[in-house]
């Protein structure tokens, strides 16, 4: 692939608007029945498929791109390809400046570089480590060639889907090659780092390592610094054992899962990955993640429509109704199956795991490709859109902090966001950093021991009895007593309204939010103005005066989007059992910390299923025997916190999030495929996450934002980052509702082995 300078890039920006062996036989027998790709293995030929970097691949990647409008059964229009050589990384600039004239939207190029920090920042492979396939096979070192580590060879296929007469989805599918020692790496471009969306690392005394040039002093040449050795620290060597011998846990390393262990090409199947929030974009680096560390053909889109993550103003028009149902679920049902017809197009219709199909899934073979989804917040909507519209799309579907009941939501995240605007409340406000030290100080003294350590992390959230009153000034208390930081009457009673369910007119709408999320204070600012933008756009068709107050919701206008359900955005159909029934795995994931969407609405959701199915499953089938719903005790919003948080799942990708092991119990993405693929004995009875140690820095404002941005708002609170490098705090159970992970009593509670002395119970 020819590579673009940051000025082309510039230009092409401007032309866009215009084990044992005894204990292994059991898993053996199982996967003999999984046909793979792996046993047609040799010279890349257009008849058996492609499976290696080169020559062939790039032709045929080529000869895909002439063909594809011709042969999907879809109506598709404005494709593209591009063949990326082993060893490439374009950065998500470059990979913009790519799209075909037109592509973008003119509207929509002012928005572009915030749209750009929406969905990055860019993934720094190289602090991976390692994890999984990230470093290719032994001896090429992708992961540590370039600043920021590099991909494997794959071809690049883009383009738009009609799903109406007005609308239509642009869809990404990237199907990964196996390295070919023979071919050298791609040469390093230094128009892909630094770049405006390359990811912020910090050196051992928080000084800026990576970032974007801003940064740093641009007389001085920004190269990374030297890839660093961890010692093993992910541990993702070879484990055969397929018992924990502690913990009694069924586990499997990664590599045996995707069928890579002495191969580091596709894996046989499709991985699609969600949006977030109202955004209209490719999750490019998810697609890079996910590809790289587990070789997935990976695909997503633009939700339907171009925007940022804020904006709303795509839910207006006539064709507004088809917008909201492709964001909500038809993008990534379209998108799929355009994704489908490609690999199989581009690796030979007989290529990958497969299982029978009536219908066929594709105009190309009889047989099914396993598919798979991830996604997070509006993503992990987005997963339960297709499970609730399409029971046979996804083979398995990981849905993490989803956006349920996304009218109710609105309104529940005004009501959370108007306890902290001044103009509204007056004397009221507090100031975040209360939030942050005084507030999550008391509330940690008061439930942060209930799982029995003291560990700071509440993980009996929603247990939790708390009393602010030692907060109040003048109370006889460290709080109490503290002038600068006590809570005047006023602002006690404000602070109290923060923890409370969304009410209107004695009619609870959403659930409250839990003790815990103070640690995710500085999603103070944001979430209102999309929400109520939602509302006045997509409801009320904007049909307001300009004087309307947003943070003035009623119960009419509550009623009003429940009974539109725009384009079925609601994500609330409980009915899920034609999906269950079609062995559908499901799961299903919220971080207690969750100041963005409150875990109280997964778990509502997940009563509603139980209660929805019941009599309709077929065979004797119960609800855990497909769907399981795991809760992460001090998680933020999909990642972040002071919990153990990181364990494989879209958007934990920050430089050095990786999960502890590149297996079934510590990584949820290979949990998915053990329990989909290896059947019951493999289904998830906990996960495993790491929480790593943090290290804070002021991260200056971006002087290339124009200052509207949500990127130049004033931080009040320093930028946290959790990494691999500053070496690992604990690891915790993530146990399946209602279980909690409780102390066993004996045993390490900090380290990478902690999680083996917690014991997942009932509170």
């Amino acid at each position: 692939m020819v590579k673009i300078t940051v000025a082309a890039i510039l230009v092409g920006l401007l032309s866009l608007s215009l084990g044992e062996t005894s204990a292994s036989s059991d898993f053996e027998a199982q996967a003999r029945h999984r046909k793979h790709h792996h046993k047609a293995h040799g010279r890349n030929d257009r008849m058996t498929g492609i499976w290696k970097a080169g020559k062939d691949a790039q032709d045929r990647c080529q000869w895909l791109g002439q063909n594809f409008v011709a042969q999907t059964s879809l109506k598709a229009n404005g494709t593209f390809v591009e063949y990326w050589d082993q060893g490439s990384n374009p950065s998500l600039e470059t990979l913009v400046a790519s799209y075909p004239n037109g592509t973008l939207p003119k509207k929509f190029i002012p928005d572009f570089l915030k749209t750009l920090l929406d969905v990055g920042p860019d993934v720094d492979i190289s602090a991976d480590h390692g994890y999984g396939k990230s470093d290719g096979p032994k001896g090429s070192r992708l992961g540590e060639h370039g600043p920021l580590g590099s991909l494997p060879a794959f071809c690049r296929l883009g383009g738009f889907i009609s799903t109406s007469d007005l609308t239509g989805v642009f869809f990404e599918a990237w199907m990964p090659l196996a390295t070919d020692p023979d071919v050298p790496l791609a040469q390093i471009d230094t128009a892909d780092y630094p770049t405006n969306s390359t990811p912020v690392v910090l050196g051992p005394q928080g000084q800026f390592l990576k970032g974007p040039p801003y940064l740093f002093d641009t007389t001085t040449n920004a190269a990374a610094p030297a890839a660093r050795s961890l010692d093993g620290n992910t541990e993702a060597e070879e484990d055969n054992h397929l018992v924990d011998r502690e913990s009694g846990a069924r586990k499997l390393n990664g590599n045996k899962i995707l069928d890579l262990v002495k191969y580091d090409g596709w894996n046989g199947r499709l991985l699609w990955i969600g949006n977030g929030a109202q955004r209209g974009f490719p999750p490019l680096p998810d697609l890079k993640s996910a590809m790289s560390r587990y070789r997935f053909a990976v695909a997503g889109s633009n939700a339907g429509h171009w925007s940022a993550s804020s904006a709303t103003s795509w839910a207006l028009g006539s064709q507004k109704a088809d917008s909201a149902a492709d964001w909500a679920h038809r993008a990534s049902h379209v998108g799929r199956q355009a994704a489908l017809e490609a690999i199989d197009l581009f690796y030979g219709p007989d290529r990958g795991v497969r299982v029978p199909s009536k219908p066929s899934a594709t105009t190309f073979s009889k047989s099914r490709l396993r598919t798979y989804y991830s996604g997070c917040s509006v993503g992990g909507a987005q997963g339960f859109g297709s499970v609730q519209n399409y029971p046979h799309d996804f083979d398995g579907v990981l849905a993490g902090s989803p956006a349920l009941y996304f009218n109710s939501l609105n309104h529940g995240q005004i009501h959370t966001q108007t306890t902290h605007r001044a103009k509204i409340i007056g004397d009221a406000i507090f100031n975040v950093t209360q939030l942050l030290g005084p507030v999550h100080s008391l509330l940690l003294d008061q439930c942060d021991g209930l799982d029995g350590v003291k560990d700071g992390v509440i993980t009996y959230a929603e247990q939790c009895k708390f009393d602010f009153s030692p907060l109040l000034c003048g109370a006889n208390s460290t709080y109490g007593q503290d002038a600068a930081n006590c809570f005047k009457p006023e602002q006690l009673a404000n602070l109290q309204e923060l923890y409370k369910p969304t009410v209107y007119e004695g009619t609870e709408i959403y659930p409250r939010y839990l003790p815990g999320i103070e640690t995710s204070a500085t999603y103070f600012t944001g979430a209102a103005g999309k929400a109520i933008g939602w509302i006045e756009d997509a409801i009320l068709n904007n049909a307001t005066d300009k004087d309307w107050d947003g943070y003035n919701q009623t119960l009419a206008i509550w009623k009003q989007g429940e009974d539109l359900n725009l384009g079925g955005s609601n994500f609330d159909k409980a009915d899920i059992s034609a999906t269950l029934n079609a062995d559908v795995k499901i799961i299903h994931y919220h971080g207690l910390a969750d100041m963005t969407i409150s875990p109280l609405a997964s778990t509502k959701y997940f009563h509603a299923v139980h209660d929805a199915v019941q009599g309709k499953l077929k065979d004797g089938k119960k609800v855990k025997d497909n769907y399981r719903y795991f809760t992460v005790p001090g998680m933020s919003h999909c990642r972040g916190g002071p919990g153990a948080w990181v364990f494989g799942c879209s958007t934990q990708n920050d430089a050095g999030n990786v999960p502890a092991r590149f297996d079934n119990l510590h990584d949820a993405i290979l949990a998915l495929v053990a329990w989909t693929e290896l059947g019951a004995s493999y289904a998830p009875d906990f996960l495993v996450g790491i929480a790593y140690n943090a290290q804070q820095a002021d991260v200056p404002n971006n002087p290339g934002l124009p200052p509207s941005t949500a990127a130049n708002d004033t931080q009040a609170l320093p930028t946290t980052f959790n990494s691999v490098e500053s070496g690992v705090k604990f690891t915790r159970k993530l146990c399946p509702y209602p279980l909690l992970p409780t102390y066993s009593g004996s045993g390490p509670t900090d380290g990478k082995k902690a999680w083996k002395s917690f014991d997942c119970k009932k509170p």
